[in-house]
């Protein structure tokens, strides 16, 4: 009730940072994420997704950001609207560095057959 909760994330340019996320108690909550250059505090925000509502008891919701420059990814969930509803948040957050999302995945071993 009344609260919210953001996640910073510590990104370089041209990492990938993905999340998912649901909530339980059949209600839905407000979600945004913002982008801030450089890392600074002084930097303005830039608006990634507009904070919104969304229907994370029905369905989980699914995103994901490639960051531009170095800075910081702000996922921001926000329940201050509901007065009298508290909700459980499920969240998965990963960063994905630039060089790891480059990389091809590895080639399965080659089989052998017998004779």
């Amino acid at each position: 009730k009344w609260s919210f909760y953001e996640l910073p994330i510590n990104a370089q340019k041209g990492d990938t940072i993905r999340w998912e996320f649901t909530t339980k108690n059949n209600a839905d909550i407000s979600f945004g994420v913002n982008f801030v250059p450089g890392g600074g505090a002084s930097t303005p925000k830039q608006e990634v997704q507009a904070q919104k509502r969304v229907n994370s008891h029905l369905e989980t919701i699914k995103g994901q950001f490639v960051a531009p420059s170095d800075g910081t990814v702000e996922l921001k969930w926000d329940n201050t609207y509901s007065y009298f509803t508290s909700k459980q948040l499920l969240y998965k957050a990963e960063l994905v560095p630039v060089d790891a999302a480059l990389s091809p995945p590895p080639s399965p071993a080659p089989k052998q057959q017998s004779s």
